[in-house]
């Protein structure tokens, strides 16, 4: 889809640090902890409700990342407007937590330090 920022047309505008069998892994425009990817299909799909099988093989590449880094993290899509979605390709943020990072999620019941 040409219009679309994370389908296979537009990668070379992309920070892709690795391709993968399903797509790519790529930096974030604005990374929320140091080493956030996004883990993105070279399917087009809207978004994880409209193609499940999509969403899996998402999931399951986002969390063979976190393993292999040994790392903690949050692992999250949205889906709408409404839940914070603006690119409406499918595609999961790799988010590495780390102790006291100062970055709360709103439904955590965290207070900030």
């Amino acid at each position: 889809m040409i219009d679309c920022p994370f389908c296979p047309d537009n990668w070379d505008n992309l920070d892709i640090l690795k391709l993968t069998g399903i797509g790519a892994i790529l930096t974030p425009l604005n990374p929320v902890t140091e080493g956030h990817v996004l883990v993105i299909h070279r399917k087009h799909s809207a978004d994880a409700a409209v193609n499940p099988d999509v969403a899996s093989d998402l999931m399951f590449s986002a969390a063979l990342w976190v393993q292999k880094r040994g790392i903690e993290a949050n692992i999250i899509t949205s889906i709408g407007p409404a839940a914070t979605q603006t690119v409406f390709h499918t595609h999961v943020h790799v988010v590495p937590r780390r102790e006291n990072d100062g970055l709360h999620l709103p439904w955590t019941g965290q207070v900030k330090p």
